[in-house]
């Protein structure tokens, strides 16, 4: 997804759940996803995008320190909206096995413990 389709998706969501935006983080070399910040009443929950699609949600967003949770309602409304997949915290916080997209040198240099952190990541 590119960055203004992140964008539109992340308004279009906020529109339905009417959750304030309070910012969009657009990367730069790193981290190798695109976030949003969204005020939901009194909770402010992180949407995350990678560069490959994978979507999840988190409490904070402090480099190499992500906090995944689930958000079942921001997740089905994704979905609805967009036909998006978002990863539950069972599946971010499992062992990580290696894609065959994933990089091997990345791999053996960052050693991520979860897929989580080998998904979203400040690797350079």
């Amino acid at each position: 997804m590119d960055r203004s389709n992140f964008q539109q998706t992340i308004y279009r969501l906020s529109q339905y759940l009417g959750a304030d935006v309070m910012e969009i983080h657009l990367p730069e070399v790193t981290p190798n996803f695109m976030s949003a910040s969204l005020k939901i009443k009194q909770q402010t929950v992180y949407v995350l995008c990678s560069d490959n699609q994978d979507w999840a949600f988190s409490q904070q967003l402090q480099p190499f320190k992500l906090q995944f949770i689930d958000h079942p309602l921001l997740a089905n409304m994704l979905h609805n909206l967009a036909n998006i997949q978002v990863y539950c915290t069972s599946q971010l916080n499992a062992p990580f096995v290696a894609q065959s997209w994933m990089s091997k040198h990345d791999i053996n240099y960052w050693k991520p413990q979860t897929l989580g952190e080998a998904l979203f990541n400040w690797w350079d």
